[in-house]
């Protein structure tokens, strides 16, 4: 099975990662406020360039600062 990765564990972010491990998808999970992946018990990447690398497919939940 391939792992995939994820990005940004906010209040949809986090919806969408517990609906892919609902699936039985493997996350390894990377977010800017660490507390909200330890949360989550999921492996956890040190940072995106180590998440990008243990990952074989990453989404991104990212919010846009205008």
């Amino acid at each position: 099975m391939k792992k995939t990765g994820f990005i940004g564990l906010g209040y949809l972010g986090s919806a969408m990662a517990r609906r892919l491990i609902s699936e039985g998808i493997e996350l390894v999970v990377w977010n800017r406020t660490g507390q909200k992946a330890i949360d989550l018990g999921l492996e956890i990447a040190g940072s995106p360039s180590d998440l990008a690398r243990r990952a074989d497919v990453i989404f991104l939940s990212l919010k846009d600062r205008l």
